[in-house]
């Protein structure tokens, strides 16, 4: 699975990101996160970003396996209780990135 992640926005405006294949990671670290997939799907089918939060930090999580594409995009006011432990794994992953 080929994972690209970006978080942009909130009050300083910052970009940070990742982008890897999960092949890349250790066995348990792919487990966890193939786990958090799941539980993210269960919970975040409709997220949106809020049209109210202009200072809030966006999250976009690009995930494609076996041709198959996935996108999903939220913010902090839209944050589901399963979404919100799959973006803290990656936030760890996250590092500062230039604006292209």
């Amino acid at each position: 699975m080929h994972v690209k992640f970006q978080q942009s926005g909130g009050f300083a405006g910052l970009l940070r990101g990742c982008e890897f294949d999960i092949t890349e990671l250790p066995a348990e670290e792919q487990a966890r996160f193939r786990r958090l997939v799941r539980d993210a799907s269960t919970s975040s089918r409709d997220v949106k970003n809020s049209q109210l939060s202009r200072d809030a930090t966006l999250y976009e999580i690009s995930l494609e396996d076996n041709g198959s594409k996935r996108l999903i995009k939220a913010d902090d006011s839209s944050l589901t209780q399963g979404l919100a432990p799959l973006i803290e794994f990656l936030q760890s992953k996250a590092r500062p990135q230039s604006i292209r």
